[in-house]
């Protein structure tokens, strides 16, 4: 059976709609105005270690566990809402130089549990899944085309970011990334198929 076949073929938008989820969320520190390279250093840090230690229990304690909807729609929904407070945030907020408000501090905080939803769901199934749902005479080449469809799409977020962030002064940019989060809770809602013995 070629990857071409009916069922086989269905299964490509499944996963090149994860891989599209995975990219069309961005985070840009800037917008709390935390200055000076030992803070900027800092919060990196504490982004990184979030992300890494949710990503470890995740695969550890989860994955198999739960199954795959259910974190992909808890992980959108934490992403959507953390991406939708900074959308306010930065739209609202006023540039101060040097003052830090009490809402820039939520804007860091909403940051670390963004990656926290990140990496409870978005982060792990979509590099999960396609090796799941393609028999093995036809996994090389579907999970290929997969991934080299995801590398597309992340030069193009890549490259249209900075000018979104530009261009729609920045929480317009938020605003679309919000607007896609929820919309890939809602879809994996009614159309991620569930993997043969998940828990969903």
């Amino acid at each position: 059976m070629a990857i071409s076949s009916g069922d086989n073929l269905a299964n490509l938008p499944i996963n090149d709609r994860d891989q599209c989820h995975q990219l069309l969320c961005a985070i840009d520190l800037r917008f709390c105005r935390l200055t000076g390279t030992s803070t900027s250093l800092l919060a990196t840090g504490v982004y990184g270690i979030v992300k890494v230690c949710t990503t470890l229990v995740y695969v550890f304690f989860i994955v198999d566990n739960v199954g795959r909807r259910k974190p992909l729609i808890t992980g959108a929904l934490i992403q959507a809402c953390c991406l939708l407070y900074l959308t306010v945030f930065v739209k609202l907020s006023t540039v101060q130089t040097g003052q830090i408000t009490a809402g820039g501090y939520v804007g860091v905080v909403s940051v670390y549990i963004y990656a926290f939803g990140w990496s409870f769901g978005w982060s792990v199934i979509p590099w999960v899944v396609p090796s799941e749902i393609f028999p093995n005479r036809i996994r090389a080449i579907s999970m290929s085309s997969i991934f080299a469809f995801q590398w597309l799409l992340n030069f193009a977020i890549t490259r249209s970011t900075p000018y979104m962030m530009l261009n729609l002064n920045k929480w317009g940019a938020y605003l679309i990334f919000a607007v896609f989060t929820f919309g890939s809770a809602i879809w994996t809602f009614f159309f991620f198929p569930r993997a043969k013995g998940a828990v969903d």
